[in-house]
């Protein structure tokens, strides 16, 4: 048998026309009460991982813009471009040098989409560009 967790989840109006969500002592970004199913399991991904920092945005429905990762970051899908030294990261297209980043397959799996950080090689330095 698998173990499930169960979290107790409250809905509060948040301002004209949106609520919030409450789990665990987290409060999700405002999410209007037109939003779609997707929407709204975005905001929960959020709320039930074990990341700090902001939620995503509003227009997200899959939890792309969350900008946090566990682990190795190997399923990370945010938005951050910038290397640590501030430069922009380059292109992913642009390794030329690494053919086996051009594989179809794996840009689909590992996210590998325009200059966006993503760890394709389980590095335990976590997403790079």
């Amino acid at each position: 048998t698998t173990a499930l967790e169960v979290h107790r989840v409250s809905v509060e109006a948040s301002g004209s026309g949106s609520f919030a969500l409450r789990v665990g002592g987290k409060d999700s970004r405002a999410i209007s009460f037109k939003a779609s199913e997707e929407e709204v399991r975005a905001a929960i991904r959020e709320l039930l991982s074990n990341c700090g920092g902001a939620n995503g945005e509003a227009g997200d429905t899959a939890g792309n813009t969350f900008d946090c990762f566990m682990g190795y970051g190997v399923e990370y899908r945010g938005l951050a471009d910038t290397q640590e030294n501030g430069e922009k990261c380059s292109n992913w297209n642009e390794f030329d040098n690494r053919q086996y980043l051009k594989d179809p397959f794996l840009q689909v799996v590992a996210g590998l989409d325009k200059n966006l950080c993503r760890n394709p090689w389980y590095s335990s330095d976590g997403p790079r560009c």
